[in-house]
């Protein structure tokens, strides 16, 4: 166990972390937000998620604990586990700065972006849709996270869990960073969840968005009219189609838009199995939807956490696995 390069990941991360403007009325808490953020960011590289070997840990490396600034009292393992539910718009907040970070440094661009989503298995047992929509749990079954749902992917099926729809940039010679993401139950459908992400955020310079036949969605290109930007989907052509519709589809068989959406292929969808790789949650952890949108969130804020580690330290970009490992 390596905590020397841990503490150094921390203190990067201390670095770039921003605060929210607005201050909550009532009693400050004992341990701030960034702190205990960055504590979380750190268990989630090492990959502890049980509350009570948080508490231990920090226990047996008082050191760290410094690191954390959690000096003379250490959080109990129910104030973590309280603290970590609340968490999710914190996380989301710091995606989404971190990413115009690793913009503004040149690491990325964002002229071209990928939309895209992806399923994670609830932990635990699997929860029949009949039931579940019944509201009825058979007598012998146990250990099933409730708020999970059964959504259906094209290449994996049936899936009992939940979905991660992300938002990376995709432009050429330019590695890949995950700038937004949005933690749903599995039957959440992609494009009304998009619809949603890109109504609030929107990367300055995008200029073409890339996004697979589900996202093929009038209103969706509307959004993206507004700013002066193309949706780049996989059409169909109908007998009877508008012109508008006609132009987009001329350019997306044209030679610089196949070239363009051949990016996605490139971009978000390695990036998303990189991300579910490193941080193993094919199969989720922990249940219920509060921690699972934290902890997934932690999982792309943390990606993007060590792709900023390595430029800061000069080393490859997307050498990553090596530093997971080394804490």
């Amino acid at each position: 166990m390596n905590l020397h390069t841990l503490a150094k990941i921390v203190n990067v991360v201390k670095s770039i972390i921003r605060l929210p403007r607005k201050i909550k009325r009532g009693r400050p808490c004992i341990y701030s937000v960034k702190n205990i953020a960055i504590f979380f960011h750190a268990m989630i590289l090492k990959k502890i998620t049980r509350f009570k070997t948080m508490h231990n840990f920090l226990i047996d490396n008082p050191s760290l604990a410094s690191v954390f600034s959690f000096k003379g009292r250490i959080p109990h393992r129910t104030t973590l586990a309280r603290r970590f539910k609340a968490l999710y718009g914190f996380v989301k907040e710091q995606i989404q700065h971190l990413g115009g970070v690793l913009i503004s440094k040149k690491i990325t661009a964002d002229n071209m972006c990928s939309v895209d989503s992806t399923m994670h298995n609830a932990c635990g047992n699997i929860w029949h849709k009949k039931h579940k929509k019944a509201n009825f749990i058979p007598p012998k079954l146990r250990n099933i996270d409730k708020d999970a749902d059964w959504g259906k992917s094209e290449y994996k099926g049936w899936v009992f869990g939940y979905k991660t729809h992300l938002v990376a940039t995709s432009s050429f010679h330019k590695v890949a960073v995950p700038l937004y993401c949005e933690i749903t139950p599995a039957n959440n459908s992609d494009c009304p969840t998009a619809k949603g992400i890109f109504n609030s955020f929107w990367p300055e310079k995008m200029k073409y968005l890339l996004a697979d036949k589900g996202y093929d969605d009038k209103t969706l290109r509307g959004i993206c009219q507004k700013t002066k930007a193309l949706l780049i989907t996989p059409m169909r052509r109908y007998g009877h189609m508008r012109p508008e519709r006609k132009r987009w589809l001329k350019f997306y068989r044209s030679e610089a838009g196949r070239k363009r959406y051949s990016q996605r292929a490139k971009t978000i969808e390695p990036l998303i199995g990189h991300i579910k790789e490193l941080f193993n949650i094919e199969k989720l952890v922990m249940k219920g939807l509060q921690n699972v949108q934290s902890f997934l969130s932690l999982c792309v804020w943390s990606y993007q956490a060590l792709i900023y580690y390595n430029f800061v330290y000069q080393r490859p970009l997307r050498r990553l696995k090596y530093l997971v490992c080394a804490v």
